[in-house]
């Protein structure tokens, strides 16, 4: 009794690597043909030319010395559709594959191992693990292989076990914040989005509250307005601060901060680190500090005002602190778009004179990490910059007050001028004398005392 054929996906011609696929085909339709128990040659090398398509029956049409049987005729079709390889191409690409970040280990190594198959190596296990070695994204793997001398199964089974472990302990942690979430003090001090110090009550944080239109805070107020009787620093009208004034008018301003008091402060911090690119670069302040068990080659910038320390150096923090969210905005020197900032924790840093507790804003990408100058001062790296008092010149200038009166003259000293004799003297031409200036300049030559003092004995 006739029975109808399984079905078969037929071979497309114009898709990319037709070379691997074309060898893949054939591999299933041989186990097709060895699960239907076909051993005649005639009816494998019939059915082999039904499923693969009419695409392939039309190449196979124009080939020569096509016989007739199955084996011929499937090598005649492989000569068409993988031709002789390039093993010196194909071993560059086995090089050159790296480990994606959404790929596993399994998936790593079958993927080189199919690689390999073009690439005619001796011992291609060897070279498998060798390339896991170099391609992989593990760097804990890595280091393992390094360390011990072992086999190609040996570093799969190894590699597995830690991928596993990693992903069970993120599960572990993930439950562990969720049971055990972070506590906020009552009464906490924190940094608002505008950048002011408020205190926070969790007594009043479930109240509904709106804000004042005059100092920006909750309103209604426990206590008068802070706002009120206060100068606005833009518009400068009373009874309001410049971040809510609805004033369009701005004034630039240089303000010391920490001479004259102000009812609030910027939330915009600025970086001065610069890096050059395609330049010579020259030496930079940088110094090796340990950040919470983390050594660190950090940059000394007493032109910055806080701490940054980039995601790459994070992660890599043993004992990572949770971090919190940022209110400021981080800019760099010359530049009006803000660095993305991932959030601040608090970092124990030792130096080898200090050790110190900072605060560090992490931020996405792998810049570079930077001390601020007080963080620097306090560590000891750096001496305290001051500058001098007014004070103080106007004691030295009543101190040496004949020095800063008259015209300068240096007497009672005899001056030896060097001549070297084989240097052709040049005579310079006179410089002329403008002559909106010449009544000037004759003025200033007729004082008595100009010309008694170019008449004095010289001191040569």
């Amino acid at each position: 009794m006739a029975t109808g054929l399984p079905t078969f996906p037929q071979f497309s011609v114009h898709e990319n690597a037709v070379d691997i696929r074309w060898k893949k085909w054939v591999k299933r339709l041989d186990n097709l043909l060895v699960g239907m128990n076909i051993k005649d040659k005639d009816r494998k090398r019939a059915l082999f030319l039904h499923f693969a398509g009419d695409e392939v029956n039309d190449i196979f049409d124009t080939l020569p010395n096509t016989g007739n049987d199955y084996k011929t005729a499937v090598e005649r079709l492989t000569e068409y559709f993988a031709p002789k390889k390039n093993t010196e191409f194909e071993v560059f690409k086995f090089r050159q594959t790296r480990q994606m970040s959404s790929e596993n280990i399994d998936s790593f190594h079958t993927r080189l191992r199919q690689l390999g198959q073009n690439c005619e190596f001796v011992d291609c296990d060897k070279e498998i693990k060798s390339q896991i070695i170099q391609g992989c994204s593990s760097t804990r793997l890595r280091r393992r292989a390094l360390q011990e001398d072992m086999d190609l199964h040996k570093l799969i089974a190894m590699a597995r076990s830690m991928e596993i472990s990693h992903l069970q302990a993120q599960e572990i942690e993930k439950k562990t914040d969720r049971a055990y979430p972070q506590r906020e003090d009552t009464n906490a001090v924190k940094r608002k989005s505008n950048g002011g110090w408020s205190k926070q009550n969790r007594t009043h944080s479930n109240k509904p509250s709106q804000v004042c239109r005059n100092c920006g805070g909750n309103f209604p107020h426990e206590k008068p307005c802070p706002a009120k009787g206060k100068v606005c620093h833009s518009c400068k009208k009373y009874n309001h601060f410049s971040k809510v004034c609805k004033s369009k008018k701005l004034v630039k301003q240089v303000e010391d901060k920490s001479s004259q008091p102000s009812n609030e402060s910027s939330s915009d911090e600025y970086l001065y680190g610069i890096q050059t690119i395609n330049q010579v670069k020259s030496k930079q302040p940088k110094t090796a500090v340990t950040v919470d068990g983390l050594t660190l080659n950090i940059l000394v910038d007493t032109g910055s005002s806080i701490n940054v320390m980039e995601e790459t150096s994070y992660n890599k923090m043993r004992n990572k602190k949770k971090l919190q969210k940022a209110s400021t905005k981080l800019f760099a020197y010359g530049s009006t778009k803000p660095l993305p900032v991932i959030g601040t924790c608090v970092a124990s840093i030792e130096s080898k004179q200090r050790i110190v507790t900072a605060l560090f804003y992490v931020v996405k990408g792998c810049n570079g990490n930077l001390l601020s100058y007080e963080t620097s001062v306090n560590l000891q790296l750096i001496p305290v910059i001051s500058a001098v008092s007014e004070q103080r010149e106007e004691k030295l200038c009543e101190k040496y007050a004949s020095i800063f009166e008259g015209i300068g003259k240096l007497e009672n000293t005899q001056v030896d001028i060097h001549i070297d004799d084989n240097v052709k003297p040049v005579a310079q031409p006179l410089r002329r004398i403008p002559f909106h200036v010449r009544k000037h300049v004759e003025a200033e030559l007729d004082r008595p005392q100009v010309l008694a003092s170019s008449v004095n004995t010289p001191n040569i």
